[in-house]
This record gives C-alpha cells, sequence and structure tokens, in this order.
C-alpha cells in the first residue's frame, strides 16, 4: 500500500511548485524595452540584458529602494534563478 504524504512531503511539493511558478517565463511580462517584468511580495521585479550583452535583475520595494544583482549572467534564466535565490523563493 502507498505511504500516504507527510506534512513535510507537502510542504516540500508546495515550496518546489512555487519556485517553479517563480522561474516560469509565464509568470512574467516583457516590457517595451523586452525586459522580463513581474510583481512580488510588494515589490517590482526586473530581468534586464546588459549593454555589454550580461542579464541582470533589479528589485525595487515599495517604498521605492533599489536592489540590483552582485553579478550578470550569460542566461537570462540564470538571473530569474539567482533573483529567486536572493529573495528566498521556494524556501
Amino acid at each position: 500500500m502507498p505511504k500516504a504524504p507527510t506534512h513535510q512531503d507537502l510542504d516540500l511539493a508546495n515550496r518546489l511548485a512555487e519556485r517553479e511558478e517563480f522561474e516560469s517565463l509565464d509568470s512574467w511580462r516583457r516590457s517595451k524595452k523586452n525586459n522580463l517584468c513581474r510583481g512580488w511580495q510588494e515589490m517590482q521585479l526586473t530581468i534586464f540584458k546588459r549593454p555589454d550583452g550580461q542579464f541582470a535583475w533589479c528589485g525595487v520595494d515599495a517604498d521605492g529602494e533599489k536592489q540590483f544583482s552582485e553579478q550578470s549572467f550569460d542566461e537570462e534564466a540564470w538571473a530569474v534563478g539567482d533573483l529567486a535565490d536572493f529573495l528566498g523563493v521556494g524556501r
């Protein structure tokens, strides 16, 4: 007989689903400048392409305080993943 999922199993599944939803391009929109943008927990988030062709992220909170990624990335998806890590998405 299959084992019933525990509270920990369901919690992990929910955290993984949150991370997957955050990283899915379906949950982002494209700006007029072709940047990825979305709102998340009272923050406006942007993944942008720098002049050197690398990708980075910026988050602006409700008070207008900006935070930028500490590094840049070859791929847009890597910048999204770094932002998810920074925000603690799925933890």
